[in-house]
């Protein structure tokens, strides 16, 4: 748990970056509540069990709008190398090679997410959260070669099948999607021209022929948008970060 205290101007330039990351949801809302709020003090978390004991902290998670501003906000052509230790009571002591990717994922919205890489599934699943209470170390060695190409191996791994598994959950709600707009539209056309049909005014007639054509317009929108995203559903992947956690009991 760390507490962060940010002035006006501060909050008022984050405000600024929210709004181009912005997404429907309560946890954003609550986010741009806090920013358009008074109160200078932020109590932050990235570790789920200290969320859960304490509900008035700010659970911080790759897909939470602070994360995304982040992501943002960074150079996308710049990896940051470090050297840290924090101690643990679960994790064995030792020398720790990590790597943590920022994920741009594409589909029906746009997020970001950030996948910790470890030699160790394990260790992987602790890195977050032993990052949070770790403090840079100069008196270390350096990551060498070999374990960022083993890294850069494992990552691969987990963003390739990530990645089938995305698109396929993609394509398989565009299908959804696409299916049931047709269904409507053609729901919508036969009353329509049934409408039509049935009119004896010359004026009523041509209002519904009208209304078939917007009714097609616009039908023919919806499915091409719903193609397109279909299409271009992807996670593109980078190197946010390449360091050493050294752990301590």
């Amino acid at each position: 748990m760390v507490s962060v205290q940010l002035n006006q101007e501060m909050r008022n330039r984050l405000i600024d970056d929210f709004k181009a990351v912005s997404q429907f949801g309560a946890v954003d809302r609550s986010w741009e509540r806090w920013l358009k709020g008074s109160d200078p003090y932020l109590r932050v978390t990235f570790d789920p069990a200290t969320a859960d004991e304490d509900r008035s902290a700010t659970f911080v998670t790759p897909t939470h709008p602070l994360a995304r501003q982040a992501a943002k906000s960074l150079d996308p052509s710049a990896t940051l190398s470090c050297s840290v230790s924090a101690k643990s009571s679960t994790v064995a002591p030792g020398r720790y090679p990590f790597a943590i990717y920022r994920w741009k994922i594409l589909g029906v919205t746009e997020s970001f997410a950030f996948q910790p890489v470890c030699e160790s599934e394990e260790h992987a699943k602790a890195l977050l959260g032993l990052l949070e209470d770790a403090v840079a170390t100069q008196d270390t060695s350096a990551m060498i070669a070999a374990e960022e190409e083993r890294l850069e191996a494992i990552h691969y791994r987990v963003w390739m099948s990530s990645r089938g598994e995305h698109i396929e959950s993609v394509t398989r709600s565009a299908e959804v999607r696409l299916a049931s707009l047709k269904a409507s539209h053609q729901a919508r056309v036969a009353l329509l021209e049934e409408q039509r049909d049935q009119a004896t005014d010359a004026r009523i007639r041509r209002m519904k022929e009208g209304q078939l054509e917007a009714a097609n317009r616009d039908y023919e929108r919806r499915r091409s948008d719903l193609e397109r995203v279909a299409g271009q559903a992807e996670i593109v992947a980078e190197a946010a970060v390449l360091g050493v956690l050294y752990v301590e009991n």
